[in-house]
């Protein structure tokens, strides 16, 4: 075939094809496609009105050595082709289809050098806006973005309606975009999880990890942007963190068993999966800008290696450490630079993660010293991503209540994170397209609440909210409700409530953004709580119940949380790791006389028998054997053989319990009376609670505990994000 005529710019109807330039026009508005997507329409102009069949149009997109599923492929790239035109296949207006033979051009094709009198796109040779819409300024109609025409008035409103995404291809220029906000659009919104975007290399497609509600395994999907038509690559196992190499020939992603992952490898249009390499890998997964390493996560539990960020060379050669992170540091979440000079990842201690970017050489070997962009810990970070001019980072920000928020950052050091409120909360694993002004981003909810159940009751919740109530606590007169919340948005703090759920009012404001674990002091007047201040470090505080300044009980260099009174209000026990593990602790309640309690690098969690002889604490940092220590000194003794990790209250004489034994789906809570030694089903809860321990009213009619109410998955789309 021929090319199109000799000034290579072809116009039918409001578009025009420039293939010098490798672009649509769409009155004069470059239309974001690409690739494969214009070689057919350039095929298809070439003979306007006549047939092009399949088999020509295989041998023009892919050579003759190139094993595809082609039919899958074709019709994907007319699918996206019929996109960018707002043509449909069922009343084409430009592509035709004929059946089992091939397309047919069915537009009038004007002559190229009637294309001179409209290439200037200005508001004149546009058309008129249809009714309902507002006229947009001349200056909105900027070259390089998309553009939706309207000159089809009613069949765009149609489109419109039809398709949530259509009209993301509505953006602003540069010089308008500081007087825009931002608009997010939902990307993709099936039924089950959808995690973990990917753009491709042209922004038109995006990858994902998706799961079926009610089914264990995890697959990756391909999903048009701006349509519904899905995709699924792989089937039956559990992959996940996809990643679209920068030619857009391959997509990489991780496959699990058990507990271990490789790297593999497939084809955005399906077929066979290989497998990279043998290394254990962990995600997120980046490409090197030349494609010719990936970067992941490597640790090894069994010879003590420190997770750190590893280079995988796509063609399956020799892999190399990266980084290496000094225990107990480790690395995670890399992300490669869109020019591929530097690169971004995670660095996590025992207090928190930080934002590190490092200078890498033309053979990918690191500078000598990372920069650290982030001045204050975060709790911890799930993805990074550069923008496209590789001046900002976009992150999430996870607190200990798992609600997230995407910040940014600038790339040197320059300035400190800031929000991104389009966003909003729960926001998650952030990927950027290289091509356009948008950021991709799940949207993962996970909402807990506040449950009772009474004995031999069907639980029913007491606190509940669109964010996260959790860890109750019941006051020592069984009338209100000590809980933690992130429903100020802005952190997570203490919270006080009637005990049926009523007059909820926020206790605490600080000092810091995370204040949890409430406890109440034998006579109700104050309020133990564990505070994570800027270093990532959690000291131990207090507070009138009835309000007030928060005082400081622990001040060491170590972190303290969890906190409970003794029986009697003098000491206050708390968790600790002073370098020898999880330990159980106490403190004056006038915040001295430290004291360490146990030695076998027991847990966090630890309550106080009602008579002050014994602390129960469980033996292992997981689900493990519940033991009473005496106080005044001796031995510990076992209580129950196993419970389910810190899922344990006390009250009495009596210890409540879920049992290891339990059944997750419906799980029972037992209680022990340590005098009689009985040991009961008390209720069943339908599901474990979520956070660690019980909570029981002082008659011990009554248990409390976190149970997750809702639960979503979404990918969501940011235009216009600079």
């Amino acid at each position: 075939m021929e090319a199109p005529s000799a000034s290579h710019v072809v116009r039918f109807g409001v578009f025009e094809l420039d293939v010098d330039a490798g672009e649509l026009r769409n009155a004069g508005v470059p239309v974001g496609v690409r690739g494969q997507p214009l070689q057919v329409l350039a095929c298809l102009l070439e003979r306007p009105g006549g047939l092009v069949t399949r088999d020509e149009l295989r041998s023009r997109l892919w050579p003759a050595d190139t094993f595809v599923d082609f039919d899958h492929g074709l019709n994907a790239t007319i699918k996206r082709l019929r996109d960018a035109l707002g043509d449909s296949a069922d009343a084409p207006r430009f592509i035709e289809t004929v059946p089992r033979r091939g397309y047919r051009f069915v537009a009038t094709v004007e002559q190229p050098a009637a294309v001179a009198a409209v290439a200037d796109p200005s508001p004149t040779s546009r058309g008129t806006e249809p009714a309902g819409i507002p006229p947009r300024p001349a200056a909105a109609w900027w070259r390089g973005r998309r553009a939706i025409t309207w000159s089809w008035g009613a069949a765009v409103l149609v489109m419109l309606a039809a398709a949530p995404l259509a009209w993301h291809r509505l953006v602003s220029p540069p010089d308008a975009e500081a007087g825009l906000s931002m608009r997010v659009l939902p990307l993709v919104t099936l039924s089950g999880y959808s995690y973990s975007p990917s753009f491709s290399p042209d922004g038109g497609q995006v990858a994902f990890s998706r799961q079926d509600a009610g089914s264990t395994d995890q697959n990756i999907y391909v999903q048009l942007v701006g349509s519904t038509e899905v995709r699924q690559l792989t089937k039956g196992g559990t992959d996940r963190r996809p990643a679209w190499s920068p030619d857009g020939s391959r997509i990489a992603f991780l496959r699990f068993w058990g507990t271990d992952s490789r790297l593999y490898l497939t084809s955005p249009i399906g077929g066979a999966e290989r497998q990279l390499s043998d290394l254990v890998a962990w995600g997120p997964i980046s490409w090197s800008a030349d494609g010719r390493y990936l970067a992941a996560v490597h640790s090894d539990a069994a010879d003590g290696t420190v997770a750190a960020i590893w280079l995988v060379p796509s063609d399956g050669g020799q892999t190399r450490a990266l980084t290496h992170p000094v225990r107990p540091e480790f690395h995670g979440s890399p992300a490669f630079s869109p020019d591929g000079r530097r690169l971004a990842y995670k660095s996590c201690g025992p207090g928190g993660c930080h934002v590190d970017v490092i200078e890498l050489g033309s053979d990918l070997t690191p500078g000598p010293t990372p920069l650290r962009v982030t001045p204050q810990t975060i709790y911890t970070i799930s993805a990074i991503a550069w923008s496209r001019d590789s001046r900002w980072l976009v992150f999430d920000a996870q607190n200990l209540a798992y609600m997230t928020r995407l910040m940014r950052v600038p790339a040197d050091g320059s300035g400190p994170p800031v929000p991104i409120e389009a966003a909003g909360l729960w926001a998650e694993r952030p990927a950027m397209d290289r091509t356009h002004d948008r950021l991709a981003f799940g949207r993962y909810i996970d909402d807990v609440d506040v449950y009772r159940v009474g004995r031999g009751e069907r639980p029913a919740p007491v606190i509940d909210s669109s964010f996260a109530d959790l860890l109750p606590e019941v006051s020592p007169d069984g009338a209100r409700i000590a809980f933690c919340s992130e429903r100020t948005g802005d952190a997570v703090e203490v919270w006080v409530a009637a005990r049926d759920g009523s007059d909820a009012r926020q206790l605490t404001h600080g000092p810091n953004d995370h204040q949890c674990s409430p406890h109440w002091s034998p006579d109700g007047k104050a309020i133990a709580f564990d505070s994570r201040s800027p270093d990532g470090h959690w000291h131990i505080w207090s507070v009138d119940s009835a309000g007030g300044t928060p005082r400081q009980v622990t001040r060491d260099d170590y972190s303290q949380n969890i906190p409970s009174w003794s029986h009697d209000g003098r000491w206050i026990y708390f968790a600790s790791d002073h370098g020898m593990g999880l330990q159980a602790w106490r403190i004056g309640a006038d915040g001295a006389h430290e004291q360490q309690l146990t030695h076998d690098g027991s847990q966090a969690y630890a309550r106080e028998s009602a008579n002050g002889q014994d602390l129960l604490y469980q033996s292992g940092r997981g689900d493990s054997a519940l033991l009473a220590l005496p106080l005044a000194g001796g031995t510990a003794r076992q209580l129950v053989a196993c419970v389910k990790w810190s899922r344990f209250a006390v009250t009495g004489s009596r210890v409540y319990y879920v049992p290891c034994t339990a059944d997750a789906s419906n799980p029972e809570v037992r209680v022990l009376d340590t005098g009689s030694k009985t040991d009961v089903v008390f209720a069943r809860i339908d599901r474990l609670p979520n956070t660690h321990g019980l909570a029981v009213s002082p008659d011990g009619n009554t248990v409390y505990f976190t149970r997750r109410s809702r639960e979503s998955a979404d990918l969501m789309l940011i235009e216009g994000f600079k």
